[in-house]
């Protein structure tokens, strides 16, 4: 499924913020930051209807279109970082999703 950017940014970070299982308001008011309610409650319905496996598939697709230099790859590792920070604590499950969507951003 081919993602617009800032839509591949969000479905990066709606799954980021459901690694525990739940969308806490503090994480859907930092994933607001990036975009506007319409787009907001568009992606969180997408995300919402997607399995893991179909998610993962949707960031392969789509990193070769929008973190393909390692500074697009950094803008979103940024944004990762700070959503999972958010409610002022980082998981296990956080920090091991951070570096497997890290790698998965920088693997061909």
């Amino acid at each position: 499924m081919k993602l617009s950017k800032e839509n591949f940014k969000l479905l990066i970070l709606f799954y980021a913020a459901n690694i525990d299982g739940q969308l806490n308001a503090n994480e859907i008011k930092a994933i607001a930051k990036h975009t506007d309610q319409t787009t907001l409650e568009d992606n969180m319905e997408l995300f919402q209807q997607m399995g893991d496996t179909e998610i993962l598939d949707c960031i392969r697709e789509n990193k070769a279109l929008y973190a393909t230099t390692e500074t697009e790859r950094q803008e979103i590792l940024n944004e990762l970082k700070s959503l999972i920070q958010a409610d002022n604590r980082q998981s296990v499950m956080e920090k091991r999703l951070y570096v497997t969507i890290e790698k998965l951003l920088k693997m061909n």
